[in-house]
């Protein structure tokens, strides 16, 4: 039988607006060679996990309202908050901390960085990507892209949105589509057919664009599509299962995605993105045992794997057989994380 995740997004979302109140922080500690930076999404803070020392260091900084996808990039934080339509830059040397206003009724949820000192940012309410000044925090340009964006990436001066075309009022996905936006003019060039909720998206080392189609949570499950970025081909699709929520990409090749457990385990999927052969799948995903509700993952230089427990408020350091060898009791509810290499 399927290993399910029913659709605890909207729940995680309404947990979080009813937790996030401002709380006491700690200065942030001196920066070192390698960090796992975690977004706690119910505490509206984040923790640094100082892998040198393992030692956690929690709530050094507060984010807006649901707090979502976290990056590094030159000594800063970027993140998004949905529920507060803000981007959030903060400077890790100083601590210092800067709000970008996205605009009402945005709901950001995704960003990339697309050169030129700008990022573009995915909004799932407005189904429109806006494109910020990363120096100046400016909101320079919004275009209209579809309904209900979730996933993105960028490669090579393109800019790939997932569409997933979800109504509210049925709480039903339609067809599933991938937005293909020039990085440079910021005009929609294309628009790719694909799965059911193509909500995660990223480049592997082959240069082939990796569409997860997380699926409707309950009848129809994750696949993965693969895309020829050179004419927006679709090369190959095949079933993973379960219904991921993020992803990570190993140097080795290897994807891990966080796929819930919301009861007493959690669970990792994988497959190998060069050969297409699936290791973990819905069916047998790898068991992060006494954990629940996996969700971001992040993978180290050294090919360990780092896990976002929502709800124990952990975050788990695994081998690539799927052994624990770490768990790092961070702030409320972690989503989301990064790994930081100085």
């Amino acid at each position: 039988m399927q290993k399910r995740i029913f659709p605890v997004l909207l729940i995680i979302v309404a947990l979080i607006l009813a937790s996030c109140e401002e709380d006491d922080t700690v200065n942030a500690p001196e920066q070192v060679a390698m960090s796992v930076y975690v977004v706690n999404s119910l505490g509206c803070t984040i923790s640094q996990i100082d892998l040198e020392a393992d030692t956690v260091y929690n709530d050094i900084y507060t984010t807006g309202d649901t707090p979502a996808e976290i990056q590094y990039s030159n000594g800063l934080l970027y993140l998004v908050n949905s529920s507060d339509n803000t981007f959030q830059k903060i400077d890790i040397n100083s601590g210092n901390e800067y709000y970008t206003e996205i605009g009402d009724n945005r709901n950001p949820a995704f960003f990339e960085f697309i050169g030129g000192g700008k990022a573009a940012i995915a909004n799932w309410e407005s189904g429109t990507v806006s494109f910020v000044n990363l120096s100046s925090g400016i909101v320079e340009d919004e275009i209209p892209v579809g309904v209900g964006l979730w996933g993105m990436t960028y490669h090579n001066g393109k800019i790939y949105i997932g569409i997933t075309n979800f109504d509210l009022e049925t709480f039903s996905y339609g067809q599933g589509r991938i937005a293909v936006i020039d990085a440079g003019s910021q005009v929609l060039e294309d628009s790719i057919d694909v799965g059911t909720n193509p909500g995660i998206l990223f480049i592997d080392h082959q240069d082939e664009l990796n569409v997860i189609c997380i699926g409707d949570y309950w009848s129809v499950f994750a696949e993965v599509w693969l895309i020829d970025p050179a004419d927006n081909s679709v090369i190959d699709s095949y079933s993973i299962g379960s219904s991921p929520s993020y992803e990570a990409l190993a140097e080795d090749g290897m994807v891990y995605l966080g796929a819930g457990g919301w009861i007493d385990e959690g669970y990792l999927l994988s497959y190998d993105s060069e050969s297409e052969e699936v290791i973990h799948g819905g069916y047998d995903p790898m068991i992060i045992p006494d954990e629940a509700g996996a969700q971001g993952v992040a993978v180290d230089s050294d090919g360990y794997i780092y896990v976002c427990c929502f709800s124990n408020d952990h975050v788990v350091k695994m081998d690539s057989d799927g052994n624990v060898l770490e768990t790092y009791e961070v702030g409320d509810g972690p989503q989301t994380l990064v790994y930081v290499e100085l």
